[in-house]
């Protein structure tokens, strides 16, 4: 159940030469505003392009992160962040027909902090009460679920910053360590990502549900990175479904 994410837009990335190194996902997080790169909420026409690429490749299945230029400040600061982030992930759910909510209405959604960025306990806390308590569409759904993207092993504040958090995440998506090259979607290494529980790190029992095992250019020169799910944990069934191409 391994997949990709890319700051790159699908239909750019997949071909065949990712499909030869790497296999067929089954899912793939892109990004959504606020966020560094061109988001999949960019335009309608790109979100469509962008969903119907990810079914082309054999998946059904779109999981969300953001990434803002700053993590260290304010709970107001936060809530800003996670308003732009829900409201762009709506908007992509609005403009693709066929792409749903996950049936269990759990959309587990990723704060990425990459090295070098400081997380704030407050920043945090007021990005993922927001989410928290987002009543989708109006529908009375509340399907938003905070994780954080972070390597519990770097030097900057990242777990030890939940250790006081009010909203606690759903888990941590860890990109350490580095796997040997050689593995496939279908072929994944033996489980080994770092948590925040771990020696490197002082961060409490957040659990690493997602192990990002190559990020990109580590084993090829193709724009992918490759994660999959913690052993017994079916990650596609958190993220958007995609019913139809």
């Amino acid at each position: 159940m391994a997949g990709y994410d890319t700051a790159g837009l699908v239909q750019n990335v997949w071909g065949s030469a990712v499909q030869d190194e790497f296999g067929s996902p089954a899912f793939w997080i892109r990004y959504f505003s606020p966020c560094v790169y061109t988001p999949v909420n960019s335009s309608s026409a790109n979100a469509n392009m962008e969903c119907d690429a990810v079914w082309t490749s054999g998946a059904q299945h779109l999981g969300c992160v953001s990434t803002p230029s700053s993590l260290d400040g304010t709970g107001a600061d936060g809530s800003a962040a996670a308003g732009t982030f829900g409201v762009a992930m709506r908007q992509v759910w609005q403009w693709v027909s066929p792409l749903q909510l996950p049936a269990n209405d759990m959309l587990y959604v990723w704060l990425d902090q990459d090295p070098g960025y400081n997380l704030s306990t407050k920043f945090w806390d007021g990005w993922a009460y927001r989410l928290d308590t987002w009543n989708f569409d109006d529908l009375g759904i509340y399907p938003y679920y905070p994780g954080l993207y972070c390597d519990p092993c770097n030097t900057t504040k990242n777990c030890s910053q939940l250790l006081s958090a009010i909203y606690p995440p759903v888990g941590i998506w860890s990109p350490d360590p580095q796997a040997a090259c050689g593995y496939t979607c279908q072929n994944t290494p033996a489980w080994a990502a770092v948590s925040c529980a771990s020696s490197c790190s002082s961060g409490g029992s957040t659990p690493t549900i997602l192990w990002q095992f190559y990020i990109q250019y580590t084993c090829s020169t193709l724009d992918v990175d490759v994660s999959y799910g913690t052993p017994g944990f079916s990650y596609p069934s958190y993220c958007f479904y995609l019913n139809s191409e």
